[in-house]
């Protein structure tokens, strides 16, 4: 425990304890500051970050415009929960989806389209152009916020600018963020960790706890849950050594309520109970040696048959020590080569003075969360490399319960940022500034120079364009409310240009991606759909989509002459006559 202590004291050249509402907190120990110079510093910081996105990625993303790198795969599924949601009117509760996936619809939460952004961009959307974007803008956002609280981190164990600048630098190089960058936009927020951390090193503030969850909340669940272990390690704390029950209870009971009325808000409560868990708990874990593992990405591409994209492995130095599952992936938390020489060196420091019991209670609720969260992202399979150590044998009961968090292995990202921290913060306490500026240097170049060929990769992003070149599509969109997609469940990608269509001209589909999907539902509607036209039964105002096949003969005997019968790009559709 003596490294917590030394943790706790990160902070300038002397240590004062006389002055601070709580010695423990290193934001007592930074240098005061004056409001104008820390406003200055954010918006340096926020330049810094934004300037690493582009270099990363170019402008093509930010682009609105620009939907062609969104259409695939799950960006596909993000980018047309946002279009069907935008191209609805309200409903009840308001982050309600009722054209994609219809008639069972979803919630903006289980389509990942950032419901925060969503929300903000629906009542702007008839000003916004047909075809329209933010998750561009979103990841740079990303960024310029891992620069500002990345630089407040550093802030609590440092006051010499080149030092936090080159910490700063460390945090935005993270692998474990850029990962997501291949179709998980949202996740990409792991600023709502570093800014939990920034507000654990302060005196408990309900309020700010409450906006950071709220956001979190509205941004992806996964983050929401870490984010609440983090506010619930600080109000822990709080209550061990602040000594204020009372108001923090009351704290508590009106941050839940009004947590529990966004959440409805958003849609996380359209999901009944038993599509809460879903397959793949155990499978998409995290590996005991994740940390420091750079994972074998190209045998992990290939599984998913996914050899076009993902060029390079994540390091150049250090090779896989290999995964026990394929779905590892969502565990992956390479530290990156520069951390991983600094840390002996750090961690060698803060091991050597003994703890003080005060400063233990301060940090010790924050690395217990964490090390918590660590163990919930190893599921009940601990895995080291491609062994499976042990499986716990729990009962099925249990295992359905803990299916809620298929992904388990995102859970490993607190302690990655707790132990990035931990580093940066010993290397510029420990150091005289001459021998801590060399040290970081080294550890950016070490960790740029092992990335460089991944960080090259995401500068150039796909383009799409549909293909549905006919033109009976446009004509068919324009005389039909609805889209019924006979089977409803397409293989990989096949459902993206018809809902794209379906979107555009304000149609309800059948088909989509949603997480949580109420597979019960789902088949029992597909099945009544492939009776209906089976039996020649169609709706005057749906637009039927088959695919082209030797089994359609007998099943296109049974409808009636009015019918119109055509192919298109690989399809055949049923027009009803129409309605209108």
């Amino acid at each position: 425990m003596g490294f917590l202590e030394k943790f706790a004291g990160l902070a300038s050249d002397r240590h004062v304890e006389s002055d601070c509402k709580s010695a423990l907190q290193p934001s007592c120990l930074s240098e005061a500051q004056p409001p104008g110079m820390v406003l200055l510093q954010t918006a340096l910081a926020a330049f810094f970050g934004a300037t690493f996105f582009l270099w990363l990625f170019g402008v093509q993303p930010l682009d609105p415009a620009n939907i062609g790198w969104l259409m695939h795969g799950d960006p596909a599924q993000h980018y047309l929960g946002w279009q069907f949601f935008r191209g609805e009117s309200w409903h009840w509760p308001p982050g309600r989806i009722e054209n994609f996936g219809a008639p069972i619809g979803a919630g903006i939460v289980f389509t990942d389209s950032i419901p925060l952004l969503a929300f903000l961009f629906k009542p702007l959307s008839p000003w916004l152009p047909a075809e329209f974007q933010y998750f561009g803008a979103w990841m740079l956002f990303c960024y310029m916020l891992s620069a500002v609280f990345g630089w407040r981190l550093m802030a609590h164990a440092t006051p010499h600018g080149r030092l936090r600048t080159l910490g700063t630098l460390l945090f935005l190089m993270s692998p474990a963020m850029l990962l997501r960058a291949y179709g998980h936009e949202s996740l990409m927020a792991h600023w709502l960790l570093l800014a939990g951390f920034d507000r654990y090193a302060a005196p408990w503030r309900g309020s700010s706890w409450l906006a950071l969850l709220l956001v979190a909340v509205l941004v992806h669940p996964y983050l929401f849950l870490m984010t609440l272990a983090l506010a619930a390690a600080a109000l822990i704390r709080a209550f061990m050594l602040e000594k204020t029950g009372a108001r923090l209870l009351w704290q508590m009971a009106l941050g839940t309520i009004v947590l529990l009325m966004v959440m409805w808000g958003a849609g996380y409560f359209i999901a009944a109970p038993h599509q809460l868990s879903a397959e793949g708990y155990g499978h998409y874990s995290a590996n005991l040696s994740s940390y420091v593992d750079p994972m074998d990405w190209h045998s992990f591409l290939h599984s998913y048959g996914r050899d076009t994209a993902g060029k390079y492995e994540w390091s150049q130095f250090l090779k896989p020590r290999g995964q026990a599952t394929t779905g590892q992936y969502e565990g992956f938390a390479y530290l990156g080569l520069g951390a991983l020489i600094l840390a002996p060196y750090a961690f060698a420091h803060l091991l050597t003075q003994p703890p003080r019991w005060r400063v233990q209670q301060f940090w010790l609720p924050l690395l217990m969360v964490c090390v918590a969260l660590f163990a919930a992202a190893l599921s009940h399979k601990i895995t080291l490399g491609s062994k499976v150590l042990i499986e716990i044998p729990w009962t099925p009961n249990i295992l359905k319960a803990l299916s809620v968090f298929r992904a388990s292995g995102r859970f490993v990202w607190p302690l990655y940022y707790l132990l990035l921290w931990a580093v940066l913060a010993a290397i510029v306490h420990y150091c005289p500034l001459r021998l801590a500026t060399v040290l970081l240097i080294i550890g950016i170049t070490l960790q740029f120079t092992d990335l460089r060929k991944k960080f090259a990769e995401f500068r150039h992003q796909p383009t799409w364009q549909t293909p549905l070149k006919d033109p009976l599509w446009e004509q068919a969109a324009l005389r039909y409310h609805n889209f019924s997609v006979i089977p409803t469940q397409l293989e990989d990608d096949a459902y993206i240009p018809l809902a794209h269509l379906a979107a555009l001209h304000g149609a309800a589909i059948d088909a989509g991606y949603v997480a949580r999907p109420d597979n019960a539902a789902l088949k029992a509607y597909a099945d009544k759909q492939s009776d209906n036209i089976a039996e020649g039964r169609l709706r005057s105002d749906t637009l039927y989509i088959l695919p082209q096949g030797e089994e359609l003969a007998a099943l296109l005997s049974r409808l009636s002459a009015d019918v119109e019968i055509r192919s298109a790009d690989g399809y055949v559709l049923l027009l009803p006559p129409s309605g209108m």
